[in-house]
């Protein structure tokens, strides 16, 4: 019998890892995403028309999060200019296209 373990998958993982996306804000702070194939399927589900609030905390992390949202520059127009990059930088498809 062929049996897969977790730690062969975090092997695994390891050596797959993707160009992570990062974005520098007006703080100097370098805030880095995490690639969509690194979130939890349930969180995956939730990013497609979820809460924004929600999907930036999932990508960031609750430390990044709360000085994310601290940045001047942090209104509606940037996070979607920013997520729609990150989407083109992961190779994830914008809803109905």
């Amino acid at each position: 019998m062929a049996r897969f373990t977790a730690s062969q998958l975090e092997a695994r993982r390891a050596s797959r890892q993707a160009d992570p996306y990062e974005y520098e804000g007006s703080d100097g702070r370098v805030y880095a995403f995490k690639a969509p194939k690194q979130l939890h399927l349930k969180k995956l589900k939730d990013l497609r028309g979820g809460d924004i609030h929600e999907n930036l905390l999932s990508l960031l992390g609750q430390e990044q999060f709360d000085a994310f949202l601290e940045l001047p520059e942090a209104d509606l127009e940037m996070i979607e200019i920013l997520l729609q990059d990150y989407n083109a930088h992961h190779g994830v498809a914008e809803p109905g296209e």
